[in-house]
């Protein structure tokens, strides 16, 4: 799920020529093809196993297809699934203080010498709160001063900061330079508000999604290009045609199941 999420990061580059058009966007994954397909209220993310994240704006409906099946994520179960993980934290972190309590108490038996060597090559584990907070920071996009001419379309470069640490590039084209009004991406706010309920604690990063987001402060344009260490994420075309609704369907002969279970809850 969270590779087929990374291709939204490039998925903006839509509704090339006229205002809220239907666009299904081919995105090269570093050699993997993926499609996405978009309408003024729905987004559909392919990858090249079979699965799917499908959003539905209006119903604020998330619906995951891995393999033979499938399962719906509301706001209410994100919810129920974050107040989960925050319980699973407060364990883990009364753990932690327990097993520091410990270890002080041992130390204290100890001389001078064997306190340095221990402190010295004790690495204290990062608790879960100061993880999920890192996980949770929003990247920083810092300007390269470099334009570079991406399938036509003028890019601005910007390296991406997260936690201190560099996490790649992004080449940036204006929504002007290709033919797009904020409103054509009013499906990506709903899709970043959305996203946003999911706990930090699963391991996923959606913070990256206000560059693409046209209300938010950190809306930066349209990505035509996103590199990491991963590899390159790149639009290769775009194409208007008329979407069938029930591309934004699960489609039959699949199995639903519990969106707790696909989560990862019991």
């Amino acid at each position: 799920m969270k590779r087929i999420l990374g291709f939204a990061a490039v998925s903006t580059l839509v509704l090339a020529a006229t205002a809220a058009a239907d666009s299904t966007v081919t995105v090269d994954d570093d050699g993997v093809v993926g499609k996405i397909y978009i309408t003024p209220e729905n987004l559909r993310m392919d990858d090249a196993q079979g699965g799917a994240v499908i959003f539905d704006a209006k119903a604020n409906v998330l619906r995951v297809i891995e393999g033979e099946t499938y399962y719906e994520i509301t706001k209410a179960d994100l919810e129920k699934f974050g107040q989960m993980a925050s319980g699973a934290m407060a364990q883990y972190g009364d753990a932690m203080a327990q097993a520091q309590e410990m270890m002080k108490e041992q130390m204290k038996n100890m001389t001078p010498e064997q306190r340095a060597m221990v402190e010295k090559h004790m690495k204290i584990p990062q608790s879960a709160g100061a993880a999920a907070a890192l996980q949770d920071a929003a990247p920083q996009y810092i300007p390269l001063n470099k334009t570079e001419k991406i399938n036509g379309h003028s890019c601005k470069g910007y390296k991406i900061m997260k936690g201190g640490a560099e996490g790649g590039q992004a080449w940036v084209a204006s929504p002007k330079d290709v033919g797009i009004q904020s409103k054509d991406m009013e499906v990506f706010h709903h899709f970043v508000t959305f996203m946003k309920t999911m706990p930090s604690q699963m391991g996923m990063e959606f913070n990256q999604f206000d560059m693409m987001d046209p209300k938010s402060d950190g809306f930066l344009g349209v990505p035509v290009k996103m590199v990491d260490g991963d590899g390159v994420m790149l639009i290769t075309n775009v194409s208007n045609d008329k979407i069938d609704s029930k591309v934004f369907k699960a489609h039959e002969g699949l199995t639903k199941k519990d969106p707790m279970a696909g989560m990862g809850g019991n």
